[in-house]
């Protein structure tokens, strides 16, 4: 018999994943409408949050690709771009 646990592997990837969920919504609302002011914010706290959240536990690829999107939102040049995965 096989308990998974949030300690396991799976149990990881699994909570990371639930942990882009609020990011991945807020993406979308964006790419929907990229110039309504309050999605880039919540794209932007979504963000955020994930990164000082799961810094230590996320793919370090996806953190990246994070702090990208923060500092491309900072700039101004809103092209979001989708997770790929």
């Amino acid at each position: 018999m096989v308990i998974l646990s949030d300690e396991s592997a799976y149990g990881k990837r699994r909570l990371i994943g639930e942990a882009r969920a609020p990011v991945d919504r807020a993406r979308r609302k964006l790419e929907a409408s990229p110039s309504n002011p309050r999605f880039v914010s919540d794209y932007r706290q979504a963000l955020q949050a994930f990164i000082e959240d799961h810094r230590e536990a996320a793919d370090p690829g996806l953190i990246k690709r994070y702090e990208q999107d923060l500092r491309d939102l900072g700039t101004g040049s809103a092209a979001v771009r989708g997770t790929g995965d």
